[in-house]
């Protein structure tokens, strides 16, 4: 049977199913700020193996939250360029609702959702799951759990002026040598030719020493 929600239930249900999943969490918001409770609630769910799958659109992620979803080493982040949809659902459970994984809209916005028991709706959960692995599927991964994370991270980078292995540093992004030739004029814009991270060829520049790929990531 469907339950009709509002805001406040809302929260409370997406904190139910994070707390009541044993096998998948799959979270679908375009604008991502996840609060200290989710975030603790996220951590139990990774501790109790728990596969936690995240996509998200519209915006980057603030520094702030990358930081905590680094933290964990179970999580696969997508990110979909046209996402609209809010979507939330554990192993039982489906939430579509009209809120954002946003402490903004929980607090300030007027919103509203259905609740989806699998029991009692199998065929209407069986339909929320396919369009959910759709928007998956369609999404660019950013994250997996076999992707290392910023503590693992190799702590070499590459110049990306001439190439040579250098300490990781995007603000440093250039040997000594190469940075010497590059003070004489200072233009933090002039095309160089490697991604300092992945050491890939690339089109890069002091400003924006690394390729699309491991800035998305980093």
């Amino acid at each position: 049977m469907s339950e009709f929600l509002t805001t406040s239930g809302l929260g409370y249900s997406i904190e139910k199913i994070i707390k009541q999943a044993r096998k998948r969490v799959i979270i679908i918001s375009p604008f991502i700020q996840i609060s200290r409770n989710y975030y603790e609630r996220l951590m139990d769910a990774e501790s109790r193996d728990v596969r936690v799958t995240i996509v998200f659109g519209k915006e980057e992620l603030t520094t702030q939250q990358e930081d905590l979803l680094s933290e964990f080493e179970k999580l696969d982040l997508f990110f979909c360029d046209n996402l609209h949809a809010k979507c939330y659902l554990n192993e039982n459970s489906a939430l579509i609702s009209s809120m954002n994984l946003y402490e903004f809209s929980q607090i300030n916005n007027r919103e509203m959702g259905l609740l989806i028991d699998r029991s009692s709706e199998p065929s209407v959960y069986d339909e929320i799951i396919k369009e959910a692995e759709s928007i998956i599927k369609a999404s660019s991964q950013l994250v997996s759990d076999s992707t290392p994370r910023r503590s693992e991270k190799s702590k070499q980078g590459t110049c990306i002026r001439c190439g040579t292995s250098i300490p990781l540093d995007p603000e440093k992004p250039l040997c000594r040598l190469c940075y010497n030739e590059w003070d004489r004029y200072g233009n933090p814009d002039y095309e160089e030719k490697y991604c300092h991270v992945c050491g890939k060829k690339e089109k890069t520049s002091i400003a924006r020493p690394l390729c699309h790929q491991c800035f998305r990531n980093f």
